[in-house]
């Protein structure tokens, strides 16, 4: 057996609990202080292979026992588990809340999927094919992305005026693409209201939750024939108390909390609030906006899109709102027995992930726990 053959053995029992605890010790030491992954780029076969050619630099040919289990370690943590993230613990007033209470998980709950339904104008609502990446909205109808069929009741007509909404639930995700070619990628437990055709002069959508938006830029005129100068329909996304006005960008609003969060990835972007004020951003710059006022200020987008790339990240976010982001992905409900914990958590995880990896990450924070399964809640102590 060869050196990925005896780590993907050793991955396969650790995902089952039937490691040793040796073993266990030996890939947990590594999964919660490996700084390995790259920050910048999602994990990734060139990588992979990267990782296996300095497995085999490093382990003697002839001596393979004497170095392979630490290598096994860092496999673990990079080929399989997908987690880099790494606890920096505050110290707590009351020590005697850092004793974890394990789990002790029969079984366990699978990440969140493509989920959502499509709520037509007369109310009637369909579930969205969770095999299926996203809808596309188009003169002839709603389509599947792959160009399947959406069915829908006989004699069912849809007016250009009419809005639809698509829902995502918690433990959802979905990709709207619109009549004008704008795609739409929903978070979990989000939703997003528009019309089945944009009328003439402008295209507005509503959004509760989180989405990331690819605006496909639409003229609606020439000014000067000669110079082919087009005049372009303005996209608005308008949330609780602000509205986003842009042309042709890419762009993330996270309106979850009452801070709402717009990210600015490329483009052009105009957020107003409900008072008036109104900010322009550029390219890796955020706009916040509450109910007194609005700013904006630079940001890393890598992070700020990181469920883009099929990841949490932790960085510079409270307990409480990580927790959120576990609770609306897995679909639970946390719930806190005392206070919220007093701990940073830096680094990123891979949503595809069942929820016990994700755990054990609050094991070795010494966060105080337990996980009901079949109630599908964690309580925090």
């Amino acid at each position: 057996m060869d050196l990925q053959q005896q780590v993907d053995a050793l991955l396969k029992r650790y995902q089952e609990g039937t490691c040793t605890l040796q073993e266990e010790e030996l890939i947990e030491s590594v999964l919660f202080s490996s700084s390995e992954l790259p920050e910048d780029q999602p994990l990734d076969l060139q990588y992979k292979k990267k990782l296996w050619k300095k497995l085999e630099y490093i382990v003697e040919p002839y001596q393979p026992k004497r170095l392979l289990w630490p290598y096994w370690a860092a496999a673990a943590l990079v080929i399989l588990t997908g987690v880099s993230a790494y606890f920096m613990v505050r110290p707590q007033p009351d020590s005697s809340k850092q004793n974890t209470v394990q789990a002790g998980i029969l079984k366990d709950i699978a990440p969140g999927g493509n989920r959502a339904t499509l709520t037509l104008s007369n109310g009637r609502v369909i579930n969205l094919d969770s095999l299926k990446g996203g809808i596309e909205v188009q003169e002839n109808g709603i389509h599947y992305s792959d160009k399947s069929s959406l069915a829908l009741t006989k004699g069912t007509e849809i007016q250009s005026s009419e809005f639809m909404e698509v829902h995502t639930p918690k433990g959802g995700q979905y990709q709207v693409t619109l009549s004008d070619g704008t795609r739409v990628w929903l978070n979990s437990d989000s939703k997003i209201r528009y019309p089945n055709r944009f009328d003439a002069d402008n295209r507005v959508v509503y959004l509760e939750g989180e989405a990331y938006f690819e605006v496909n830029e639409q003229p609606i005129g020439i000014k000067d024939e000669r110079h082919l100068q087009f005049r372009k329909k303005p996209f608005i996304v308008k949330t609780l108390h602000q509205q986003a006005r842009v042309l042709g960008t890419k762009f993330n609003i996270n309106s979850y909390e009452r801070r709402i969060r717009t990210t600015l990835v490329s483009g052009r972007l105009e957020v107003k609030n409900d008072n008036g004020t109104t900010v322009h951003l550029v390219p890796n710059e955020q706009s916040i906006s509450t109910t007194t006022g609005l700013h904006k200020t630079a940001v890393n987008v890598l992070q700020e899109m990181a469920w883009r790339q099929g990841k949490f990240s932790f960085d510079n976010k409270s307990f409480a709102t990580i927790m959120n982001e576990l609770a609306r992905w897995y679909n639970i409900d946390v719930i806190y027995k005392n206070d919220i914990p007093k701990i940073e958590l830096i680094g990123d995880a891979f949503r595809n992930q069942n929820i016990s990896l994700i755990l054990r990450l609050l094991d070795a924070s010494n966060v105080t726990y337990k996980m009901d399964i079949t109630k599908r809640t964690l309580l925090i102590y």
